[in-house]
């Protein structure tokens, strides 16, 4: 009779820890809130990249034509670029002197598991990938111009083909990590792009190519933009699968910077002694555009890590409304029945996907 009753008092027991276990509507309540706050929060995060973004390029955009419209004025922005990383590790490396006695110990650093002490080779390959898809990407801008050009075809127009990777971040997204998305997330980012369309076609207006007597096929820019577009995505999934290893967002995307401002440097001395010198006005100009970029990029690496990958993309794609504002703003520029258009569909995609849930 005793083991019969401690029979059933165990079952009891492993009846109230699987009870336990169960989440209570409480529970998922509260997850559900911690969820909406992250959805939120991810969108802050990318609309604040996207205005960093429009500053960025706006800069750059002035700074082409200080330098007879060449686009290797972005190679200026090495100095910030490399000054962010390198004052960061003499702050650690003090930190960690006062505390430990050492300038550098496996356990604050990025790349070594916190608990095993194991070197995460994966989050080496991060940093370096990103570094160099983030040169690619910056110089296939202009390439991408340049072939337009050769093609007889607006750059806007191309370059426009880019924000399609907000669809291309989501599918991949979905399979890898089965991030879904409902029609209002669908729908406000097909308006985003149809916004971006907008701002392409109401510049092309204003693009007078000069007379080709062979222009190249259209193909070639487009192909371009879609190595672009591969980039874009691919970068994404190398933001994700950082943190997923541990990697803080700040501390990847400032040690990435070492990377990129590196390769910078070098293309900016190659620039500086067999294109044309630059000056010490555009050289200072250009550290704006390098601030706004790296704040931009911790902005969006935060709003991939919190929120869906194609909606972070897709709002950070806003950035070429913002520049058009900045423009209208700063030039006094009357926007024309495109970009009012653009205007409004930028607005009317945020707004819905703001108001979706995730």
């Amino acid at each position: 009779m005793a083991n019969s009753q401690e029979i059933k008092t165990i079952q009891h027991n492993y009846l109230s820890q699987d009870i336990q276990s169960i989440e209570t509507p409480l529970l998922q309540t509260e997850i559900e809130q911690k969820s909406s706050k992250h959805y939120y929060l991810a969108n802050c995060f990318a609309l604040s990249s996207a205005f960093g973004f429009a500053i960025h390029n706006y800069f750059v955009a002035y700074g082409i034509r200080m330098r007879n419209n060449s686009s290797s004025i972005t190679y200026a922005e090495f100095l910030s670029l490399m000054a962010a990383p390198i004052y960061l590790q003499i702050f650690l490396g003090g930190r960690s002197l006062k505390n430990n006695g050492k300038l550098w110990i496996k356990e604050e650093s990025q790349l070594y598991d916190k608990k095993t002490l194991i070197f995460k080779q994966i989050c080496l390959f991060c940093v370096i990938a990103r570094g160099f898809i983030s040169v690619f990407m910056n110089t296939n801008v202009g390439l991408m111009a340049y072939y337009s050009i050769k093609a007889d075809v607006s750059p806007s127009v191309i370059i426009s083909i880019c924000s399609s990777s907000s669809f291309t971040v989501a599918i991949v997204f979905y399979f890898l990590y089965n991030e879904k998305l409902r029609i209002k997330h669908l729908i406000g980012m097909i308006l985003i792009v149809i916004c971006v369309f907008l701002i392409a076609i109401s510049k092309s207006f204003t693009f007078s190519a000069p007379l080709i007597d062979d222009p190249l096929s259209t193909f070639v820019p487009i192909l371009f933009a879609l190595l672009q577009v591969t980039a874009m995505t691919i970068s994404s999934v190398i933001i994700r699968k950082s943190q997923e290893n541990g990697y803080d967002v700040i501390r990847f995307c400032i040690d990435q910077q070492i990377v990129t401002g590196g390769l910078f440097l070098l293309l900016f001395l190659h620039s500086h002694y067999t294109f044309l010198e630059y000056t010490w006005t555009q050289l200072w100009f250009m550290q704006i555009a390098a601030i706004a970029f790296t704040t931009s990029a911790i902005a969006l690496n935060y709003s991939i890590k919190y929120g869906i990958g194609g909606i972070a993309v897709a709002l950070s794609q806003l950035q070429n409304v913002f520049q058009l504002i900045l423009e209208m703003l700063i030039e006094g520029r009357i926007p024309n029945y495109f970009e009012i258009s653009a205007i409004i569909c930028a607005l009317t995609g945020s707004l819905i996907i703001a108001l979706g849930k995730k």
